[in-house]
């Protein structure tokens, strides 16, 4: 479901529940010419409807039991609790910036016109309801299934005239997005320390814990 590479994309931005093995931060792209004001506005358009930032809070909120790793077994609930908090804010912080970036992004790669037509397909029934069952697992809560009606829906506009055009563009737009998503993470992750330790004592223990997320997610 090529349309959604962003929805997949993104989801690397929930920094404090990473826990897998760091890969290179990719060359920054060319410099790019600023995006047309139209294209631009469809493009905040798309992002709307693709919920992301929603879908960030949802992913965030249901891994934020997994912050520290084993570490959390041994914090006092007062500070995992207020962990939890800031890993919110530094979340809520950032999540304007992405938007800006993608935003940018996305009208530098599509024209207006693919804009539109991806707009009126990520608006639409199938894939809505493609992203209500992501905001669910996202969650935790449960594992529902897509429809096969709404399967056939997405499978037909990727075949179409339509799709297809798009479908030969988006691959220009992932490596743009994983920079701006791993250029993204350090900042986070000092948002969430600096609003962490604004609300609580920070003792070398904690500091430690920091430095051991870090070094788990960006290979420090």
């Amino acid at each position: 479901m090529k349309p959604l590479l962003l929805a997949a994309s993104l989801l690397a931005l929930a920094a404090p529940a990473l826990a897998r093995t760091p890969e290179p931060t990719p060359a920054p792209p060319a410099a790019t010419p600023a995006p047309d004001p139209a294209a631009l506005a469809l493009a905040r358009e798309t992002l709307a409807s693709l919920r992301l930032d929603d879908l960030l809070r949802a992913l965030a909120a249901g891994q934020s039991g997994k912050l520290f790793g084993d570490a959390a077994a041994t914090m006092p609930r007062q500070k995992l609790d207020q962990a939890k908090a800031s890993a919110m804010v530094a979340l809520d912080q950032m999540i304007p910036i992405l938007d800006g970036q993608l935003a940018d992004a996305l009208a530098q790669t599509l024209t207006a016109e693919d804009l539109g037509q991806l707009n009126a397909f990520v608006g639409g029934h199938a894939v809505q309801s493609v992203l209500g069952v992501a905001f669910v697992q996202a969650s935790g809560t449960a594992k529902p299934q897509i429809s096969d009606q709404d399967k056939a829906d997405i499978k037909a506009f990727l075949q179409s005239p339509a799709g297809k055009a798009l479908a030969t563009k988006l691959p220009a737009l992932k490596p743009r997005v994983e920079h701006i998503v791993k250029a993204m993470v350090p900042r986070m992750l000092e948002a969430f320390e600096t609003d962490y330790c604004a609300h609580v004592t920070c003792t070398d223990t904690d500091r430690a814990r920091f430095k051991a997320m870090r070094a788990k997610t960006l290979g420090d």
